[in-house]
């Protein structure tokens, strides 16, 4: 136990100081002697962690401003998390040549399903800003939305790049074998990690914000013909003729100030 936590902690240190030679170097010693004892499950856990830590506090500061768009920020965090992907994927085809598949596999799961980092909470700040004190119009709503599916697929494809990738690579190596020559066929290892895995992952981190899509589309329409349709006809008639269509928030403004000089004449 004190020798695995003693490699595992000099792992960590290396990691922070960017030392991708000793990171290497304290791995290889880790899942060379401890493959019974926790050792690789611990080592690819610390590392992925460590990997996406940075996107707790650039989220917290995505929705830290009130008076900001939420759709950019969205954007900008999403451009962090390809970039900390990015980088990710060029260290693990360093220090973990061998075991790609299973930390990628760890960094999708994590990524996407993690209470602390995850897309999910991620998306349920953005959605519903509990810092604003009241729920999105149906327009923002579903801007955010339709941003936050586009950037998602935008990553799907970054981190199904870099599985393809790193799976070819190693391909590559086994083709040629450790002196270069080309191994027999039987030789070849089998690489097949279905990165359908991530596109099952995306849909079903939106399918509790997409429930309601229709719904507010129809209540955003409903908003934006109201909205006409009062400006250019007599507001009587659009009570008579379309009773379930509700005025818009102009149109309620005005009869409250109308109702309140009304009352305050009767005093």
């Amino acid at each position: 136990g004190q020798i695995l936590n003693g490699l595992l902690d000099e792992f960590d240190r290396s990691n922070s100081d960017g030392d991708l030679a000793r990171m290497r170097h304290f791995a290889d010693a880790i899942l060379a002697n401890f493959q019974h004892k926790q050792g690789p499950e611990s080592l690819f856990q610390r590392f992925v962690f460590y990997s996406l830590n940075p996107l707790v506090a650039a989220r917290k500061r995505s929705i830290a401003f009130k008076n900001s768009a939420l759709k950019d920020n969205l954007a900008h965090l999403f451009s962090q998390i390809r970039s900390i992907v990015r980088t990710t994927h060029g260290v693990v085809s360093k220090v973990f040549p061998d075991h790609s598949d299973e930390i990628l596999s760890l960094l999708v799961s994590r990524l996407f399903n993690d209470t602390a980092f995850g897309l999910q909470p991620m998306l349920q700040d953005f959605l519903h800003p509990s810092h604003r004190g009241y729920d999105l119009p149906h327009n923002e709503y579903l801007q955010i939305l339709v941003t936050a599916h586009r950037e998602t697929a935008s990553l799907v494809h970054e981190l199904a790049r870099g599985l393809n990738k790193g799976r070819d690579a190693r391909v590559e190596a086994d083709r040629h074998g450790p002196s270069g020559g080309k191994a027999p066929p039987m030789a070849l290892t089998e690489y097949s990690f279905d990165t359908t895995f991530i596109h099952r992952q995306m849909r079903t981190v939106f399918q509790q914000f997409t429930g309601d899509y229709a719904e507010r589309e129809l209540k955003l329409f409903d908003q934006r013909m109201s909205k006409r349709l009062y400006a250019v006809l007599p507001h009587r008639l659009m009570e008579l003729y379309s009773p379930g269509l509700p005025p818009p928030p102009e149109v309620v403004q005005e009869r409250r100030e109308a109702q309140v000089k009304e009352e305050q004449m009767q005093r």
